[in-house]
């Protein structure tokens, strides 16, 4: 997990880069989103982001009551003043999609000053978040530690999601995102375990699901585990995925994305039949 050392600049940034890591996860929501505006205020963005990511993760539904609570814009300004184009907008996103930002007189005001350069502004060339390795996708590609905890944090931001949040408590859509850019790196054991994650957290597939703010794609983690078993060369793993696949719904005869299915089926069961079938 990677750890930040955030040069603090006023007196409450001190006391908070003096509590313990165990003492801060005990502040509450309130307090925390508190400590967040106040060090966006101040400058310290990476104290800021450490703090709404907090915030997020005790109570990730804004409201307006009460002053207002709007994390999502805040950790998009944050991020944009970091550098984090990818970041702010993921954050941004969100922000729209619970609406509350716009409400407030403070979530307004960001809006204006940030949203158009946010939505506007590529990617910067040679993004760190990128591993400097690009594998070809193959049957089991195996990727560095490094690498993988690159592609791990990257999908924790696209969700914002603190990398402090225990594991046991990431969310179905964080796995299935993960187990995709897993498998677009083609290191399939690594995706295999994700999508299997994420179905025990959430085992009803659906087509143009929302995984998360604006984002809409089909959820098929059955199929998907029949993909990995079968990159890595476990056709009978892969056939059995597959019929669960059927089973779930992910497909349906004449509809999309049926002529993908039977020509998975027929490959496997060639494979299985062959000779080295197994």
């Amino acid at each position: 997990m990677r750890k930040r050392t955030p040069l603090l600049s006023t007196a409450l940034a001190l006391a908070l880069a003096a509590t313990s890591p165990a003492m801060a996860d005990a502040l509450p929501c309130e307090a925390r989103y508190t400590d967040g505006v106040s060090l966006f205020q101040a400058g310290d963005y990476a104290g800021a982001e450490m703090a709404l990511l907090d915030a997020i993760s005790l109570s990730p539904e804004p409201d307006t009551e009460d002053g207002g609570y709007t994390p999502y814009i805040y950790l998009a300004a944050t991020r944009w003043e970091m550098g984090d184009v990818e970041g702010a907008r993921a954050a941004l996103i969100q922000s729209q999609v619970y609406g509350a930002s716009g409400k407030t007189r403070a979530g307004q005001n960001l809006i204006e000053e940030y949203a158009v350069s946010i939505m506007s502004a590529a990617p910067p060339a040679g993004d760190p978040t990128v591993p400097k390795s690009s594998p070809v996708v193959s049957r089991n590609v195996a990727l560095s530690e490094q690498d993988a905890e690159i592609i791990r944090a990257r999908v924790l931001r696209r969700c914002a999601l603190s990398t402090d949040v225990s594991a046991n408590k990431l969310p179905w859509y964080f796995h299935y995102l993960l187990g995709l850019e897993y498998t677009e790196e083609g290191d399939s054991e690594r995706a295999l375990e994700a999508f299997q994650i994420g179905a025990n957290l959430k085992d009803q597939p659906s087509r143009s699901k929302r995984l998360y703010g604006m984002w809409f794609m089909d959820y098929l983690p059955y199929y998907q585990i029949a993909l990995a078993h079968e990159e890595m060369g476990e056709w009978q793993d892969a056939k059995d995925a597959l019929y669960v696949s059927l089973q779930a719904g992910e497909f349906e005869e004449g509809k999309r994305g049926w002529q993908e299915f039977v020509e998975m089926e027929n490959r496997l069961d060639r494979q299985i039949s062959g000779p080295g079938g197994s």
